[in-house]
């Protein structure tokens, strides 16, 4: 039974042997969030996987070369060097949170739909919280933060370039995350990052313009009236809360 398929040729002649059917599609690879604990072995996967790839490209260079030339054998030099960059020149973002937030993974999911090159590390801060309402000392706030970076370090392999506060609580002792972090690294400011967000979004929604003659209400299901010290030293002044 002959059967003819119609389509563009790789190369002109005529050849008699398998038919392989090039389809010029995108493969469908499944985003998933895995354990920490699991990532050194996805990282050894993926050398492994770069390794073979690199194997299957010099013998296919070499068969190549052999054939029909230096020139046309050229062409597998770029895919080379592709693999030879660097995996350490991936984006690395450290997260230090509370274990609410660290195991609810809103981090990593949410970054995760806007950005699927960056790799996001966690790193659960138990008792930081505590001891800043607590009212410790900056020795001992100092001891926790540098305890923290240093595990976030070890289990990353190595510090991470950018990192976000991920508690409001961890804003007052920025700087000693700071000075725990290699010098230069972009710490991520929740006060900051909230606020150019709502500028952003009110921007694109005239519809909500301020305008220049409103006021600010602080409201709290709490008590109301004057705050307590942790909350003087978020605002930098003494603040008074009215009922919700």
């Amino acid at each position: 039974m002959e059967r003819q398929i119609k389509g563009i040729p790789a190369s002109p002649g005529i050849v008699v042997g398998h038919v392989h059917v090039l389809r010029w599609e995108v493969p469908d690879v499944r985003h998933r969030i895995i354990a920490d604990e699991a990532i050194p072995d996805e990282i050894a996967r993926l050398h492994a996987a770069i390794a073979h790839a690199k194997e299957r490209l010099q013998l296919l260079r070499a068969r190549v070369e052999s054939t029909t030339g230096p020139e046309e054998a050229a062409i597998f030099d770029v895919q080379l060097s592709i693999l030879d960059d660097r995996v350490e020149h991936l984006d690395v973002l450290g997260i230090f949170s509370t274990p609410a937030t660290a195991a609810s993974r809103v981090y990593e999911i949410e970054i995760d739909k806007r950005s699927g090159d960056v790799a996001v590390f966690s790193e659960a801060c138990p008792t930081l919280a505590r001891q800043i309402e607590a009212g410790a000392g900056d020795a001992e706030l100092r001891e926790s933060v540098n305890g923290h970076v240093a595990t976030l370090t070890r289990r990353i392999g190595r510090p991470p370039d950018r990192a976000i506060l991920g508690c409001t609580h961890y804003e007052i002792i920025a700087e000693l995350f700071r000075a725990a972090l290699p010098a230069g690294t972009p710490l991520i400011h929740q006060p900051d990052a909230t606020a150019d967000a709502i500028a952003l979004y009110v921007r694109h929604h005239p519809e909500y313009e301020p305008g220049s003659n409103g006021l600010r209400r602080f409201l709290t299901t709490g008590t109301p009236g004057l705050q307590n010290g942790l909350v003087e030293q978020f605002w930098g002044a003494p603040l008074m809360f009215d009922a919700a």
